[in-house]
């Protein structure tokens, strides 16, 4: 786990323990937003794990080749899935090239066919998933290698969400 995602995943269990400390402990521990990023952190361990977009925007910044409008928080990436929690906004670090921090180009095709209907947490969700379209098989595990299934079950999906 490289240096990025670990202080990330410190940084949010830090949180949630703050947050089950709390007097109504027991109904922020079943909390649903809770338990859904727990389950993203789980699930993207493995895949590159998630960072908080300050986290990636400054190292989107030490990119010499980058607008230095791309490296500021909050600038509007229409192809990054996001996912808000604890106030933060948090990426899944597989949908950025290691070497330059920019956007995948296989992975922005996908949230752009999915973002007119699904908001960044489905998504995440959903490249996660098995998927019947991909023979049950998660779509970030097959990106790489069967982008255009990819994108034919991501417009299927959008389709039958519509």
């Amino acid at each position: 786990m490289n240096a990025l995602t670990l202080e990330s995943a410190i940084t949010a269990a830090s949180a949630l323990q703050t947050s089950l400390a709390s007097p109504d402990a027991a109904a922020r521990a079943t909390d649903r937003m809770d338990q859904r990023f727990l389950e993203m952190l789980r699930l993207y361990r493995t895949r590159g794990g998630l960072a908080r977009e300050e986290e990636v925007m400054r190292r989107m910044g030490h990119c010499a080749s980058r607008p230095r409008r791309d490296c500021e928080p909050g600038h509007a990436h229409d192809s990054v899935i996001r996912l808000a929690w604890g106030g933060t906004a948090w990426l899944p670090l597989f949908q950025f090239c290691k070497e330059d921090m920019t956007v995948r180009a296989e992975t922005a095709r996908v949230v752009i066919e999915l973002a007119p209907v699904f908001d960044g947490w489905a998504i995440a969700e959903w490249v996660t998933a098995p998927n019947s379209w991909l023979l049950n098989r998660p779509p970030i595990d097959v990106l790489d290698s069967h982008i255009q299934a990819v994108i034919d079950a991501a417009r299927a999906d959008r389709f039958i969400a519509e």
